[in-house]
């Protein structure tokens, strides 16, 4: 028999976390060992992952992956940028 990961997912699971938590949180799902498909309106929330993950974009109904994100959370809003 064939055991699959569990998968993840969870909306807007960083929005209302203070760093310290985001943290922890990122922590535990890593640590799972499960595929983790997390959204959010705020990339920068997501910098602590940068390296660690795959990210996508989702525009006028496109999915796009992200191949590169900056590891400075302060970087992501030039990033994001228009």
């Amino acid at each position: 028999m064939v055991c699959a990961a569990p998968l993840l997912l969870l909306d807007e699971v960083a929005a209302h976390l203070d760093e310290r938590r985001r943290h922890a949180l990122f922590d535990e799902i890593g640590a799972l060992g499960a595929q983790a498909w997390m959204t959010g309106t705020e990339p920068a929330l997501f910098a602590p992952l940068a390296g660690h993950v795959q990210h996508f974009a989702v525009e006028d109904g496109r999915v796009t992956r992200v191949l590169a994100l900056p590891s400075d959370p302060d970087a992501f809003e030039e990033f994001w940028a228009p």
